[in-house]
């Protein structure tokens, strides 16, 4: 009795041992699956990331985009000129990191065309919106071949959102149903700024609705407003070109016989020339922002309250000097 007892407790020490064996195993088994799945590949955590490359199409772009978790970043500067603006190192490293990069186009960003097409050859989905809208002649005005202001008209704007909303749901995967709402009440918005727009620039008597700039910048405006633009001090779309001492007598011309009041510049610090034009025939400079809004807290920090601000500074300048 006593041998098959011990005999029974041998057997069940090694019944014991193989258990514990076969814990250890299965913990050490249990670890290695946990390894395993931790290096397989799984949804990501990272948000969306835009690069835009002005600030008033980076606040249409977001008001698209509404409360969705992405990061939107504008790349040119608040007062910078749109049209010289060059990138630095760390805006290329940016760029390259972008889910999606939405330019203007039209020529409009000149400096920025060769890290645009960069951008483009290392996987960086682009988006010009200029290219869009081109598309549209039949129901957008485009008369005004080479401008590359667009966004001073919100009927074209209005045109740009579907293609600005299919680019936010396919390359940045954003929600689509939140994008279709958002969507649709931006555009109710701008609907209502165009009408406000329209009945400010109404205001203003036929005998001043003509306009002289320092360059060809409120095209899209003029047009939209039924707004005459007889002359600008640089004969040109782009801020980079230079006056000739022919057409500023032309232009000098033209002021006199239409009794133009004043001489709309892109910034308070008018163009010599434009300046130079004005102290001679005695007309007021008068500063606009037509590229990029206002600081924050001004009033006119996005491009709806922006653009209403620019009609009103237009409207009132004529319609104090006709009184």
């Amino acid at each position: 009795m006593r041998r098959l007892h011990l005999d029974q407790i041998h057997l069940n020490q090694i019944h014991l041992n193989q258990i514990q064996r076969f814990l250890i195993g299965s913990v050490a088994f249990s670890f290695v699956l946990a390894a395993c799945a931790s290096l397989e590949p799984g949804p990501t955590s990272a948000r969306p990331r835009i690069v835009v490359t002005t600030e008033i199409w980076s606040d249409i772009v977001s008001n698209l985009a509404c409360d969705q978790d992405v990061t939107i970043d504008t790349l040119i500067p608040s007062g910078a000129n749109l049209h010289g603006f060059e990138v630095s190192l760390k805006d290329r490293t940016e760029i390259g990191k972008a889910d999606l990069l939405i330019a203007n186009g039209l020529g409009l960003e000149e400096r920025l065309a060769s890290t645009i097409r960069s951008a483009e050859q290392d996987g960086v989905s682009t988006m010009f919106i200029g290219d869009e809208v081109s598309s549209l002649v039949d129901s957008v005005r485009l008369s005004r071949e080479g401008d590359p202001h667009i966004w001073l008209d919100p009927a074209v704007v209005i045109q740009a959102l579907p293609s600005i909303k299919e680019q936010l749901i396919k390359k940045a995967g954003l929600d689509a149903q939140r994008i279709q709402d958002c969507t649709q009440r931006y555009r109710a918005k701008l609907i209502q700024l165009d009408s406000a727009i329209g009945q400010t620039i109404n205001n203003i008597p036929d005998g001043r609705r003509k306009l002289v700039t320092n360059h060809d910048s409120l095209g899209y405006f003029a047009d939209r407003y039924n707004l005459e633009i007889i002359g600008t001090v640089l004969p040109s779309t782009s801020s980079l070109a230079e006056a000739s001492p022919a057409s500023l007598e032309r232009l000098a011309g033209l002021v006199t016989q239409f009794q133009i009041p004043v001489i709309f510049s892109e910034s308070a610090q008018a163009n010599k020339d434009a300046q130079a034009l004005a102290d001679r025939l005695g007309v007021e400079i008068v500063p606009l922002r037509p590229a990029s809004l206002g600081p924050a807290g001004s009033g006119q920090d996005t491009y709806l309250t922006w653009l209403l601000a620019l009609a009103e500074r237009i409207a009132g300048s004529l319609i104090s000097e006709s009184s």
